[in-house]
């Protein structure tokens, strides 16, 4: 679900209000040492579990094209979790392969790849998926999602609003994330924290886990970057309640260690032990960059390398 990145702003806020002196100390080790340590993943078993299941049906019926569309989706599921960019290739190419079968006239399979490739940042081929399902014309609300998401990743604002528009209901998480990420977007950050606590309250009412570490977590960031720190803190500890496995809510804990109170020991602490179970290029750029901050021009060219 994370298709908006509030989280770059939230880190160039705390590098722009933090000093050169320590802050305030806002993290505990009490508070998450648990969820760095944790060797069971239950969504990762949850996940490979169904990919097995799905695939055994397809193999057994390779003329039924849904299958490929439930594996598809759990791969990326898989990416989500453990930050493998081949679980998304992995993904792309059943979608591919399930929209080919279909002559791409599937609107959530053609959605499906979209977001795919929203994924991979290649915005403009989500876009061209995206206009596709347009004018196809089923499932209009969920395609206006698609294009609002898609247009504020290419800067389209004009049509991203006209999106927007599209899809007002007060009472609806994905209208109430997207009005957020609009006046994020405007600089209004007490009406995005509004809209995301709005959000926040469905989703607890609903106790829906996705929804939830949605709201959560984009808390966080937005309240990092409004300079919130403590309540950026708390939000990432809900997060990592709901899903222990989180690494983007420990990755948000190790920027606050480490921009905010420039405890560049407990950011590293952090980095190490997500980065064994989580694969993303995100941990070398955190690591290149403490070490830029440490001085350590010869260790950050070495991240910077394996990027």
């Amino acid at each position: 679900m994370k298709i908006f990145n509030f989280v770059i702003l939230f880190f160039t806020t705390l590098v722009i209000i933090s000093c050169e002196k320590k802050s305030e100390k806002v993290t505990n080790p009490k508070d998450y040492n648990v969820f760095l340590e944790m060797k069971e993943n239950k969504s990762l078993d949850f996940t490979n579990s169904e990919i097995d299941f799905w695939q055994k049906k397809f193999d057994a019926a390779p003329n039924q094209i849904t299958y490929l569309s439930q594996i598809a989706s759990n791969y990326s599921k898989l990416f989500e979790i453990r930050g493998n960019i081949n679980d998304l290739y992995k993904s792309e190419d059943l979608l591919i392969k399930s929209n080919e079968a279909l002559k791409y006239s599937d609107v959530k399979n053609i959605r499906s790849l979209s977001r795919n490739y929203i994924s991979q940042h290649r915005f403009k081929e989500a876009l061209v998926l995206a206009n596709k399902a347009l004018d196809i014309g089923e499932g209009m609300i969920e395609t206006q999602k698609l294009l609002f998401d898609v247009n504020m990743e290419l800067g389209n604002y004009t049509e991203a609003q006209k999106n927007l528009n599209f899809l007002i209901n007060m009472k609806d998480f994905d209208f109430l994330i997207r009005i957020s990420k609009w006046n994020d977007h405007l600089g209004d950050l007490k009406t995005a924290i509004s809209f995301m606590e709005k959000a926040r309250d469905i989703a607890i009412s609903n106790d829906n886990k996705e929804s939830k570490i949605w709201a959560f977590s984009n808390l966080g960031d937005l309240n990092g970057h409004a300079g919130n720190i403590k309540i950026a803190y708390d939000y990432y500890l809900k997060t990592l309640a709901v899903e222990p496995n989180n690494s983007y809510a420990l990755k948000g804990i190790a920027w606050i260690a480490f921009s905010y109170e420039k405890n560049t020991t407990e950011a590293k602490r952090i980095i190490d032990f997500v980065s064994k179970k989580y694969n993303s290029p995100d941990f070398y750029l955190l690591k290149s960059q403490i070490a830029e901050y440490e001085k350590n021009n010869d260790s950050e060219k070495q991240k910077i390398n394996k990027l």
